[in-house]
This record gives C-alpha cells, sequence and structure tokens, in this order.
C-alpha cells in the first residue's frame, strides 16, 4: 500500500515528518474500509510519518490485533528492500502482510509483479496471491509466480 496524501510544500515539516492531510485520513480509511474483508496478518510500513499514520488507520479500521512494525529502512526504499523486509520479519505463521510504504519504490514492485504499468497513487493497495512456501522465497528473483488478486485505487476497487 502506498501512503494517503500528505502535507507538502510545508516548511514545517521534513519530508520524514509530513504527516496526511485531512483528505489523506479521509481517503486512507476508504482505502481501509475496502481492505477489512481480508485477512491481514503483519503490518509493515516505513517509519516516516505519512506511512505510520496510513498503517494505524488501516490496523484500526480493520481491527487488526497485529502491532504495526515501523522500519527505518523502508523510508523511500527500492522494490527489492521491501521484499527484503517481507523476507525477514514474516514467520511461517503469517499468510498475509500489509507493506505500507512510498512511491517510487513500491510502485516499481507492484507493476513489476503486475506484469503491467499500473498508476499507484496515494493510499492504493494492490493484492497480490503468491505461490510461496516460505517467506525467503521471496529473494530468488523468477522462481516465484504472483497473481494479481485486487487493486484499489482512489478508494475504489478497479479489478
Amino acid at each position: 500500500m502506498r501512503h494517503s496524501h500528505a502535507v507538502s510544500d510545508n516548511p514545517a515539516y521534513s519530508d520524514f515528518e509530513r504527516p496526511l492531510t485531512k483528505e489523506g485520513r479521509t481517503l486512507a480509511g476508504k482505502t481501509a474500509s475496502l481492505l477489512a474483508g481480508n485477512t491481514i496478518h503483519r503490518v509493515v510500513c516505513s517509519s516516516a510519518a505519512r506511512t505510520v499514520e496510513t498503517a494505524d488507520i488501516v490496523a484500526e479500521t480493520c481491527g487488526l490485533k497485529a502491532e504495526v512494525q515501523q522500519r527505518d529502512d523502508l523510508y523511500l526504499a527500492s522494490a527489492k528492500a521491501y521484499l527484503s523486509v517481507a523476507a525477514e520479519v514474516c514467520s511461517d505463521n503469517d499468510d498475509s502482510i500489509l507493506l505500507v510504504g512510498h512511491n517510487p519504490g513500491l510502485a516499481t514492485l507492484i507493476c513489476n509483479w503486475a506484469e503491467c504499468s499500473l498508476s499507484i497513487p496515494p493510499s492504493s493497495v494492490a493484492i497480490f496471491h503468491a505461490n510461496i512456501d516460505d517467506w525467503q522465497q521471496l529473494h530468488t528473483s523468477g522462481a516465484i509466480v504472483v497473481r494479481l488478486a485486487d487493486l484499489i485505487s482512489n478508494g475504489s476497487r478497479c479489478l
């Protein structure tokens, strides 16, 4: 999931500190309500304010029991970094993970796995099903098969 709309052009905040706008919080809640039927075992996000706030909205709206894990290494991370973090933090008990982060790395990962060019505006979520038995398989490029199962963008389902 890409973080929702954040404050911009405000010298009071560094890029890392930028919080969500009122509209961003509303859109994150709308997106979260569309995710509510999905099982999410683990939530991991960049430690930037806008991603933490987005992840917290999703966790609260979906009634998730899992604590949101914040990671400094996901701040403006590459597509590969998202896979590395997922492989590192997930256990055999986890069937699903929600990664909340930033473009361009997140959009690159989504487009690579979807095998097409997609617009990934703020608060977009791509849900993939992967044929893996172990999260460590995310490190073996080309060896896994993923299928785009759902795409939520601009507060609506797209698939």
